[in-house]
């Protein structure tokens, strides 16, 4: 499974008007709360890394969350995940960057995940906007059908 989105944030996360993004593939539960209980995304909060993408894999809702030394910016970005097929590792990348390579807690089918896009306030009455200019989700088969 390759996933990519070009996004761009309008506003960044702050003390005043707190909110989290994920973006990437999941199975869509818990949306309303937070992280989903399976699923390969980008996340960001002003408040972790210092502010820069955590590229995360969770199954079952136990999680890998890698910093991607990438910090979130309020200009157009290109985010890419890739999924190995035998699912051994996911490949996250930034701009065709590499950022990290996730090998554990990867969800066990990762074909029935779904395009998943979230910006969740948590603090502030400010409104806060996320853009995506384009997404793409393509699943590469081992074999020809």
């Amino acid at each position: 499974v390759q996933y990519r989105v070009r996004m761009a944030i309008e506003n960044l996360s702050d003390g005043t008007d707190t909110y989290s993004i994920r973006m990437g593939l999941s199975d869509l539960s818990n949306l309303s709360t937070g992280d989903p209980d399976n699923g390969v995304f980008f996340r960001y909060t002003h408040s972790v890394n210092s502010g820069e993408f955590q590229a995360v894999t969770r199954a079952a809702s136990t999680e890998t969350a890698t910093d991607s030394n990438v910090a979130a910016a309020t200009t157009y970005k290109i985010l890419g995940i890739q999924v190995a097929q035998d699912r051994s590792s996911v490949t996250f990348t930034i701009d065709g960057v590499v950022v990290a390579t996730n090998t554990t807690n990867i969800p066990a089918n990762t074909t029935e995940l779904y395009f998943y896009s979230q910006i969740l306030k948590s603090a502030g009455t400010n409104e806060r906007k996320l853009h995506i200019d384009w997404d793409e989700i393509k699943l590469v088969r081992a074999t020809a059908r």
